[in-house]
């Protein structure tokens, strides 16, 4: 979902939330049906469940802070007068990545 439309629906599930907890409306199908967002996610958000967006999942083979030292590592490099080749992203993200305290071997990331 684009960013423009995905703010525009979490901001009417938000005004859909306010409306249940307010009672201005008494039921989940009305709200959802109201303010036009989907019942299952309504459903979710008002059981606590955070936003897909701003979950970082255990899938990514990077951290947050290994990825924002890797952003800092490629605009240096570039700074410096030398593109970084992907060559030398993979490298450095392979290194950031050993460089952990883990007891199992961690995976390395690939091309993409």
């Amino acid at each position: 979902m684009p960013k423009k439309l995905h703010a525009q629906q979490e901001g009417r599930i938000i005004l859909a939330i306010n409306a249940l907890k307010n009672k201005q409306i008494k039921s989940i199908q009305a709200a959802a049906r109201n303010f036009d967002v989907p019942l299952a996610t309504l459903h979710n958000r008002m059981n606590g469940h955070p936003e897909a967006f701003s979950t970082y999942t255990k899938a990514f083979r990077m951290t947050q802070i290994e990825e924002k030292s890797l952003i800092r590592w490629i605009i240096f490099i570039g700074t410096r007068g030398m593109p970084p080749k992907p060559s030398g992203v993979q490298s450095m993200a392979n290194t950031l990545i050993s460089e952990r305290d883990e007891p199992t071997p961690p995976s390395f990331v690939g091309k993409n």
